[in-house]
């Protein structure tokens, strides 16, 4: 089992597993994930869209499906829907908000 690191999140919209792996074994889902159809565009994925994944370090949705279910299998997603980031980038795009806005907004401020 590979070491992966789940939570699962309910919103108002349905529930989301959230899956942080190592960088390494991101790349090689994202590689594994070519060909997959990309519902956004409908066409499959290409070598290029591989690459610009693995270099953003995020999946923000996978929707289970039939080339899907092996990622659901394997990191044992229960929920329909899951995004998938590299270990370490949501610390980094905080910070990178941090340096933006110079403070953590509150929830009710704009």
């Amino acid at each position: 089992m590979p070491d992966a690191f789940t939570q699962t999140f309910h919103t108002p919209y349905g529930q989301l597993t959230s899956v942080v792996l190592d960088k390494n074994e991101f790349d090689a889902l994202c590689e594994e994930l070519q060909d997959v159809i990309n519902l956004a565009v409908k066409e499959r994925t290409t070598a290029a869209q591989i690459k610009q994944i693995k270099d953003t370090g995020i999946i923000p949705m996978i929707k289970k499906g039939t080339k899907t279910q092996f990622i659901f299998d394997r990191y044992n997603i229960s929920t329909q829907v899951c995004a998938i980031i590299v270990r370490g980038k949501g610390q980094e795009l905080m910070s990178e908000l941090m340096d933006e806005i110079g403070h953590i907004p509150h929830p009710n401020q704009n």
